[in-house]
C-alpha cells in the first residue's frame, strides 16, 4: 500500500498547487476523513457546508476557478 508520507513527498515534489476539498454532506467519504487526510498530507483543504460527494458539480467556487 502507498503511505501518506510518500504521497505528501510526491505532492511537494510536483511543485504545483493541490486543491483538496470535500462536502460536509458527503455520505461516501466522511468529512472527518477528508480533514484527517489533509492534515496528514499537510495540504490546504476546504469542506463545503452544503455539498455532498459531487462538490465539483454543485459548488460555483470550484466551477469558476478551474
Amino acid at each position: 500500500p502507498i503511505e501518506l508520507s510518500t504521497i505528501r513527498l510526491n505532492i511537494r515534489n510536483l511543485g504545483i498547487p493541490v486543491f483538496y476539498y470535500g462536502g460536509m454532506k458527503d455520505s461516501f467519504i466522511p468529512p472527518a476523513l477528508i480533514r484527517e487526510t489533509a492534515e496528514k498530507l499537510d495540504i490546504p483543504f476546504v469542506l463545503f457546508e452544503n455539498s455532498g460527494h459531487e462538490g465539483f458539480y454543485s459548488e460555483p467556487l470550484l466551477r469558476l476557478n478551474l
